[in-house]
């Protein structure tokens, strides 16, 4: 089920998200990649595709880019499925663009911390802040990331500055960690050398 058929676009419709559950649960032991980036998914529809998400077993990529209908419950109800997948082995998770509130974005991060196996983060376009920041860095010393997705996420110096302390003082712990986009952030390129 790769790419973003238009005939379910935008899952917000009536039909569409009953549709996509069929799929889902039809797919379940087998479905290993799910790309609903630029969906139009909303809260409801999350809601209605809730139980079979918790269903897929072999999932290892998530795409939920680009998703503006998902407002705060959207995502709370979000990380309350990352909290009950039963599937820990999630490689690839996508969330750019969704401009996540803060205390949603925290509680998914949270759950993250139980994905031994996650290795690609995307949270471009969203905004981090200090306290987003510090449950990232949680993230970061309990599982060893490749690549690691920031850009355009007005990061400024003070939240910069506790990234980048963090990076000094866990090199070690931080040597899987291939590739690391800050790319069209707030803060002052000149901080790096301080």
């Amino acid at each position: 089920m790769g790419g973003n058929p238009n005939f379910l676009n935008p899952l917000s419709r009536n039909g569409c998200v009953g549709y996509l559950k069929e799929i889902l649960k039809n797919n379940s032991r087998t479905l290993k990649r799910l790309y609903l980036g630029s969906s139009g998914l909303n809260f409801t529809g999350l809601r209605i595709l809730k139980p079979t998400l918790l269903k897929l077993t072999d999932l290892t990529e998530l795409d939920l880019s680009r998703n503006s209908h998902l407002d705060s419950k959207g995502w709370s109800l979000f990380a309350d499925i990352l909290k009950n997948l039963k599937n820990k082995e999630l490689l690839k998770l996508f969330l750019a663009d969704n401009n996540i509130d803060s205390n949603s974005f925290i509680s998914i991060l949270e759950q993250l911390k139980k994905y031994p196996f996650l290795k690609y983060l995307n949270f471009c376009g969203n905004h981090i802040t200090s306290k987003i920041m510090d449950s990232l860095i949680e993230v970061l010393m309990r599982i060893n990331i490749r690549r690691l997705f920031l850009s355009n996420c007005r990061i400024n110096n003070s939240v910069f500055t506790i990234l980048l302390n963090f990076i000094r003082e866990n090199e070690a712990k931080l040597d899987s960690l291939v590739s690391l986009s800050l790319a069209l952030n707030e803060f002052d390129n000149n901080i790096v050398g301080k």
